[in-house]
């Protein structure tokens, strides 16, 4: 009964199995065979043992070769094994059979696309429109693929019109907008325009030419037809920038920061210019505390860290600290954290907190040589010299093309042969420097 159920199943969307005419006791044969061979088939693809169920459909074949079914399945198992030859023979036996089966055409697509043969995909894709609407957006990004910007450009317009935007093709209008063949289509009236692409890819043709006070401009009136859009606080965010207006900067930078449409990396930019902009200006350091939340999901910068090494290379040795600890509380063995940590504390001289971090940090990387310096360094302040010679010679062993760090090593080293009069040893390593 399992068997039937399955056969039957596989086979009602393909009509009639056996239309042809032969001796009752030979279809009684040769269906139970059939039967058989293709409910093992079934089963075997289900397994993914894919070499054995097309042995088995091989079996059906000779028995009815014009089984639409049949072609159908073993397009499927050829596909499966990366076989598109033999696929796409089988799937367009299927569409010989049947010319109006859809996931034949749905299979020579993906094998179309797999394969980056954009033009044929195109192909079917148009044959494939008719069973859903969604093919339509396969094909916008199809064309995008085969390079067929215009195609493109009237789809989007078209499906714009008729099933409202989609991100998607949102990001494609942009892109070709911004290519200098299609920026006269992004020309906009003064009225009745709220195409958010349009504007973007104006204001970017202007930035190429170095009309940064017409892309300001477009800019400041896409603010004023589309409130809602952040991306004219992208672009006029610098100008603001520029023109010292840094209350309206923040809050163009915020506005950005709080859009989870625009990309990280653009929020990254800003971030950068802010963080230039505000170097000299300690009253404005607090707003980064606040910029950081907006980055809370982020994974591909680390945000925190980054700040910390801005003020570090200010040395604001505490303020930086205070971004590695966040930056630490979600990534607690983070090498470069923990060695602009260290760094900081170090030339902070808080000894304390630098003996405990650069200890917890030896334990994760017993073979980190800053850290042996930075344990060192800490017992040499407290007069543990025998320990600081320890590690401080540990360490050293350690040491690979590091000139800058190998000097450290030999200054410390120098002080505690000093401390220890070890004259021979510290005139040695005093030679070194």
């Amino acid at each position: 009964m399992g068997k039937a159920v399955v056969f039957l199943g596989v086979f009602c969307c393909f009509g009639a199995l056996f239309a042809q005419e032969q001796e009752p006791e030979s279809v009684a044969l040769d269906t139970n065979q059939f039967e058989e061979a293709f409910y093992d088939a079934i089963k075997e693809k289900s397994m993914e043992n894919h070499d054995k169920a097309i042995q088995k459909l091989q079996a059906c074949l000779q028995i009815q070769p014009q089984e639409a079914v049949v072609h159908f399945e073993l397009a499927k198992n050829y596909f499966a094994i990366k076989d598109y030859t033999q696929a796409v023979i089988h799937f367009e036996k299927v569409l010989e059979l049947k010319p109006e089966e859809r996931w034949a055409w749905d299979g020579l697509y993906l094998i179309a696309k797999t394969n980056r043969n954009y033009q044929q995909a195109i192909v079917y894709l148009k044959k494939l429109i008719p069973y859903s609407t969604e093919y339509q957006e396969e094909l916008v990004s199809t064309y995008m693929f085969a390079q067929k910007y215009e195609e493109a450009l009237t789809l989007i317009e078209e499906l714009n019109k008729t099933v409202g935007k989609r991100e998607s093709r949102t990001r494609y209008k942009e892109q070709i907008l911004k290519m200098p063949a299609f920026q006269s289509k992004a020309e906009i009236a003064t009225s009745n325009n709220s195409d958010e692409a349009n504007y973007i890819a104006l204001i970017v043709k202007y930035a190429n030419e170095n009309n940064l006070a017409k892309s300001y401009e477009v800019a400041k009136e896409l603010q004023t037809k589309i409130p809602n859009s952040p991306w004219g606080s992208v672009y006029i965010f610098k100008k603001y920038i520029d023109e010292n207006q840094f209350t309206e900067a923040l809050q163009a930078m915020e506005k950005v920061m709080q859009t989870n449409s625009i990309s990280e990396l653009i929020k990254h930019r800003m971030l950068n210019e802010w963080l230039v902009y505000i170097k000299n200006k300690p009253e404005l350091h607090q707003s980064l505390s606040k910029t950081i939340g907006y980055f809370a999901s982020e994974t591909t910068i680390p945000i925190a860290k980054e700040i910390g090494k801005f003020f570090q290379n200010q040395q604001q040795w505490n303020t930086a600290i205070y971004y590695y600890r966040i930056f630490d509380k979600n990534n607690p063995s983070e090498i470069e954290n923990l060695l602009l940590w260290c760094q900081a504390l170090r030339f902070s001289n808080q000894t304390e907190a630098l003996a405990t971090k650069a200890t917890e940090a030896l334990e994760i990387y017993p073979s980190q040589p800053e850290f042996y310096y930075y344990v060192g360094w800490t017992q040499l302040q407290t007069n543990n010299y025998a320990q600081a010679k320890e590690n401080l010679m540990t360490g050293l062993d350690f040491v690979i093309d590091n000139l800058t760090l190998e000097k450290y090593f030999y200054q410390a080293l120098v002080q505690v042969f000093d401390a220890l009069k070890d004259t021979k040893n510290k005139e040695f390593y005093q030679k070194k420097l």
